[in-house]
């Protein structure tokens, strides 16, 4: 009779594990759909705003080339700036409302950059908004990462890929559309799905399960777990740099080259900004449903050699067909680049939302050199010298993590040695 009892209770408390278990699962599942979505949103508001700001800048004050690349500059360089000196305010703060909080400082900033009526106040508000953006993205990734290793980490990081990708495709290509019947048009629509954004996130701050999530600083407190982060994490930090270098050219330069000297118009440009998103997403699924690439080092200096391949081709190509060649290599080894940026910082870190911070700090500085050196350059020479110096910053990637790896290896065979 005891024994019966005894395997009652035993019964009774796997029972009891299992659906505590389950119910943590959907938690889980439903904050993951919201992030999704938040990141969906959001990447189409950002995405619509550079681009369409880059217009408005040009047709709306008048500015060259250069002053347009420092603009973008300015703005990707306050982003950096709020990655490193708000660190400890978000980490302070549970990610429901710091999320929330950055999503009204980025609504406001965008719509009165409408407001203005010269280019001084526009650069200001362009750089608070790269401020209230460096708030809105590292806590939303480490959040969505939480808990997971391996291969959840790996599908969690390939869902946060996709949706944010998804933006990319559809921001652009929004943007070009709404520039050419009104510039204004495009800022106004990327505020108003700020807005929606607003919305969603104070409606979901009164839910429960969200409304008791901790802050960063306490959730490494409960965890009190043991640190196992990989070094691949410094190579991949190398092709983030070197990845987001491109990015910044093809975002904030390219667009005006193809005005001035290709002639096509904005929906073009747009679209060609949308093949490479539609194959970024493409790879991020397929990088989803594969674990083969995760702790290679090939994989890493493999989407960095693609990467210079397809700057190759970017030297000459002057043609819709070559641009469409040139924009779908560079968004497979973009999506390759950033995958295993993301995944191999986060992986095995007690810190997730530290390192997001130092992922995006990366290619931030990335996209600011990029922007500022491609703008300068491309003022003063040619869009064909703008693609040698990307060839040039992309192959030194390659011979330093080349580097990184052999000292690790030798590293590693003296201490087994």
């Amino acid at each position: 009779m005891v024994r019966i009892i005894r395997n009652q209770q035993i019964n009774l408390a796997i029972r009891s594990k299992n659906l505590y278990n389950e119910n943590m699962l959907q938690k889980i599942k439903r904050q993951t759909l919201l992030l999704i979505m938040i990141s969906f949103l959001g990447q189409v508001s950002i995405s619509i705003i550079n681009l369409g700001l880059i217009f408005y800048m040009r047709d709306v004050f008048r500015l060259n080339p250069q002053s347009i690349g420092l603009f973008a500059a300015l703005f990707s360089a306050s982003y950096f700036v709020g990655l490193l000196s708000l660190k400890r305010f978000v980490s302070a703060i549970p990610p429901p409302k710091t999320i929330l909080f950055a999503a009204v400082g980025m609504f406001f900033c965008g719509t009165a950059i409408l407001v203005v009526k010269s280019a001084l106040p526009a650069y200001v508000l362009y750089a608070l908004y790269g401020m209230f953006m460096s708030i809105f993205w590292p806590p939303l990734m480490g959040w969505i990462s939480r808990k997971k290793e391996k291969k959840e980490l790996g599908q969690a990081i390939s869902y946060f890929n996709i949706s944010w990708s998804g933006g990319i495709i559809l921001g652009p290509f929004f943007a070009g559309m709404l520039a050419e019947r009104s510039v204004d048009y495009a800022i106004g629509s990327a505020s108003a799905i700020m807005l929606i954004i607003i919305v969603i996130m104070a409606v979901a701050s009164g839910i429960t399960s969200i409304k008791t999530i901790p802050s960063n600083h306490l959730h490494k407190k409960e965890q009190n777990q043991k640190d196992e982060s990989t070094y691949l994490r410094y190579t991949s930090w190398i092709g983030i740099f070197s990845g987001y270098f491109v990015y910044g050219i093809t975002m904030n330069i390219f667009p005006i080259y193809a005005q001035d000297v290709l002639n096509y118009p904005e929906s073009t440009i747009g679209l060609l900004l949308l093949i490479r998103g539609l194959f970024t997403v493409f790879l991020f699924i397929l990088m989803g449903k594969t674990h083969v690439w995760q702790f290679r080092i090939s994989s890493i200096v493999g989407f960095q050699i693609l990467l210079a391949g397809s700057l190759l081709i970017g030297l000459t190509a002057d043609t819709i067909s070559l641009l469409t060649i040139f924009f779908i290599l560079f968004g497979v080894s973009f999506s390759g680049i950033y995958t295993n940026s993301i995944f191999h910082g986060a992986a095995g870190s007690t810190d997730r939302e530290h390192r997001m911070v130092i992922h995006e700090a990366i290619l931030t500085t990335g996209m600011v050199a990029g922007s500022l050196s491609g703008g300068i350059l491309y003022q003063r020479m040619s869009f064909s010298s703008v693609m040698i110096l990307c060839l040039i910053i992309t192959a030194a990637a390659v011979v330093v993590q080349i580097a990184i790896f052999l000292t690790k290896r030798k590293s590693a065979e003296l201490e087994t040695g």
